[in-house]
């Protein structure tokens, strides 16, 4: 007895759906990760810029005592008066 050409059909029909499944959720599966990939970057790039940005703003003690030494001399060198010239 030869199988119904109807059920081959619906065989075939249903192997491409489920093809068709599989692959669209490997796509969503492969976005989601993307997805998330990204946002991990995101995090450790803002850690990053922070952490640069602190570094930047922030003066250390030596560096703060080496800035007032130089103002000092700035303004002791401002105060005098240059030698009078014939």
């Amino acid at each position: 007895m030869p199988i119904p050409q109807e059920a081959i059909d619906s065989v075939a029909f249903e192997n491409i759906k489920a093809v068709g499944g599989f692959i669209a959720a490997q796509t969503n599966l492969a976005f989601a990760n993307s997805v998330t990939n990204q946002q991990t970057v995101n995090g450790i790039m803002a850690a990053a810029l922070g952490k640069i940005v602190k570094e930047l703003t922030e003066t250390d003690i030596a560096e703060a005592a080496g800035l007032a030494t130089i103002l000092q001399q700035a303004v002791k060198s401002a105060q005098t008066t240059p030698p009078v010239t014939p």
